[in-house]
């Protein structure tokens, strides 16, 4: 059964049960047909410019042309939904693209000030509140938050939120250092980073590229010198010999 909109289900359902598809009448049938739902009211769009001249060239007397029909008839296409977490989100990533590389934890964030403790004790709602590492989501929720219960517009309440952000992951990034500091100075030893292994495998495939290159010009080398000792002994049999050859020919020929 297609979809209807409610006042033409009953008469569907009368059709089905007429014609033998729907054996049974349904439980709510005798309802409906007792008590029948309003008729949807007409879709009266608010008249634009185009349209109030389309009906003063009417009024005049005039006769309209297609392209005063066709923009006299009204945009009843549906509008985009927005979301304003959507723009946030999608400014923030636009300014900073590498934070979608970000590793995220999985781990559920602790307790925070809620919304209203934090309106009635009458100060902007802060990003450390969310967290001492906060991530993209942390900054589109916080931006919200001073947009609708702070009363700051959305670029003003955007940028102190970033300004929190980038001082509090200056505070993580400090922290995670003198951390690996610490560890190092009571004896931790810790493996070697990615960006170490991918300077040894870098390395590692020079010196291989350089023995090769080494290898092909000693070859090169010796093939040379080798063709060099060739041309020499052919120039010293093939030269002026003082009469030696022509007497040595001729004895091999007695």
């Amino acid at each position: 059964m297609p979809r209807r909109v409610a006042p033409q289900v009953a008469d569907s359902v009368s059709r089905l049960i007429a014609g033998g598809f729907i054996k049974a009448e349904p439980a709510w049938y005798a309802a409906a047909l007792q008590h029948p739902t309003a008729p949807l009211p007409a879709r009266f769009p608010r008249p634009g410019k185009s349209q109030n001249a389309f009906i003063q060239k009417i009024e005049r007397g005039r006769k309209p042309t297609k392209t005063d029909r066709r923009s006299a008839i009204p945009n009843l296409n549906p509008r985009p939904i927005t979301y304003l977490e959507d723009k946030v989100r999608a400014q923030f990533y636009r300014d900073h693209p590498w934070e979608a590389k970000t590793p995220r934890t999985l781990v559920e964030p602790g307790e925070s000030i809620s919304a209203a403790e934090s309106s009635r004790m009458g100060k902007a709602k802060e990003l450390r509140h969310w967290g001492r590492n906060p991530g993209p989501e942390d900054v589109v929720t916080a931006t919200l938050e001073l947009h609708q219960a702070h009363e700051l517009s959305l670029s003003a309440a955007y940028h102190t939120t970033l300004a929190s952000y980038y001082a509090l992951r200056a505070e993580h990034e400090n922290a995670s250092r003198y951390a690996v500091v610490e560890a190092i100075a009571s004896g931790a030893r810790f493996g070697r980073t990615q960006t170490q292994r991918s300077f040894e495998k870098e390395g590692s495939v020079l010196q291989r590229n350089r023995e090769e290159r080494m290898q092909q010009q000693q070859l090169q080398r010796s093939v040379e010198s080798a063709t060099a000792q060739q041309n020499a002994h052919s120039a010293d049999g093939l030269g002026f010999s003082g009469g030696l050859n022509y007497l040595q020919a001729a004895r091999r020929t007695r």
